[in-house]
């Protein structure tokens, strides 16, 4: 290696862009994935809930003792359905955040960014939302991005 010519400055220079880059798009992806997947679940459930699969009313019509007995207790949207809404909100806010950050130049913030990126993609698994795939690029995209980052200077 040579000091002080163009080639050995810029060899470790373009290494960190492109990992850089590759950590931020695979971290984008991932979060595209999370935000396709968790709206395809919200327009299902609003769907569900909108052909009459509440009020007592199921698929096989009303039920004997009441809608109490499958799970519904006269709540305008199924519970499970406001966490799901409230979990996609939240993975996608600190994606978003995460993904900012990633792309600064500062190396603080884009560590944080990759810390961010993370978080959301560990929240995300146990919902399975981002059709397993979007959590997983975010989780190599964050990885890649602290261990890029982590060596550079």
């Amino acid at each position: 290696m040579t000091s002080g010519t163009a080639n050995g400055a810029d060899a470790g220079t373009a290494r960190g862009r492109e990992g850089r880059s590759a950590a931020l798009v695979l971290s984008a992806v991932g979060l595209a994935f999370q935000a396709l997947a968790g709206s395809f679940a919200l327009a299902f459930s609003a769907l569900w809930l909108g052909r009459g699969y509440r009020y007592g009313y199921g698929y096989r019509g009303f039920y004997m003792m009441g809608p109490w007995m499958m799970g519904y207790f006269g709540y305008p949207i199924y519970p499970y359905t406001a966490l799901y809404a409230a979990l996609v909100a939240v993975v996608i806010a600190v994606g978003l955040a995460g993904v900012a950050l990633m792309a600064s130049r500062d190396r603080e913030r884009r560590m944080a960014g990759s810390v961010l990126v993370i978080v959301a993609s560990v929240i995300a698994f146990p919902t399975m939302f981002g059709f397993i795939v979007g959590s997983l690029l975010m989780l190599v995209g964050g990885l890649l991005g602290l261990l890029e980052w982590g060596h550079a200077a």
